[in-house]
């Protein structure tokens, strides 16, 4: 019959070590010493755990910037301003291109 096993078994190692292991479930706790029972019970909690655990997913953020103000030069450019641009800056900045 087997023994019940120590409360303090720090179950996410003991499952680690079975997924290196390779070994059937059977066969890893015969090796450990442990109850298959209490096993199968841990890891089948232990996988419901982690399914409903939140994940993270990888967001990009990428900057857009909107312009009130764009002029478009006979030259071929343009020249955009948000609105918090002085339009004395706006207007000395067309006297130098033109």
């Amino acid at each position: 019959m087997e023994s019940a096993i120590k409360s303090n078994v720090n179950w996410p190692d003991v499952f680690a070590r079975y997924e290196q292991s390779g070994l059937n479930q059977q066969v890893f706790c015969e090796r450990e010493g442990m109850p298959f029972f209490s096993f199968k019970n841990q890891r089948s909690k232990y996988l419901k755990q982690q399914a409903k655990a939140p994940g993270f997913a990888s967001v990009k953020v990428r900057s857009q910037v909107y312009y009130d103000v764009e002029l478009q030069l006979p030259q071929g450019g343009c020249l955009k301003f948000n609105a918090k641009t002085p339009i004395d800056y706006i207007k000395r900045l067309l006297q130098v291109v033109q």
